[in-house]
């Protein structure tokens, strides 16, 4: 069984694509992906290297980024799971 047949929530993700002229982000249309969701505090870095707790983890076969939006709360963490011979499988973002 592949880890992706787990991946049966659904939630909403929008892709960061820049800032504007006011330094307001900017995001690409809202589109549906299946996650699976992991509740609960975990200690993690932050792409700035600073260290927080997330409160909730989703792992998706999108390549989501740090910065991105998920159910509207953005990703401050990823980390890439990658398949035995280093070809992509999920990522796992935190919000």
């Amino acid at each position: 069984m592949n880890v992706t047949d787990y991946f049966n929530q659904k939630v909403s993700w929008e892709k960061l694509t820049g800032v504007d002229e006011n330094n307001n982000s900017t995001f690409n249309n809202t589109k549906s992906i299946y996650v699976r969701i992991e509740g609960g505090g975990k200690f993690i870095h932050k792409s700035d290297g600073t260290e927080t707790t997330s409160q909730n983890s989703y792992w998706s076969s999108e390549k989501v980024l740090v910065g991105d939006k998920i159910n509207g709360q953005y990703v401050i963490s990823t980390k890439v799971i990658p398949d035995f011979d280093g070809s992509y499988i999920y990522t796992e973002s935190y919000v």
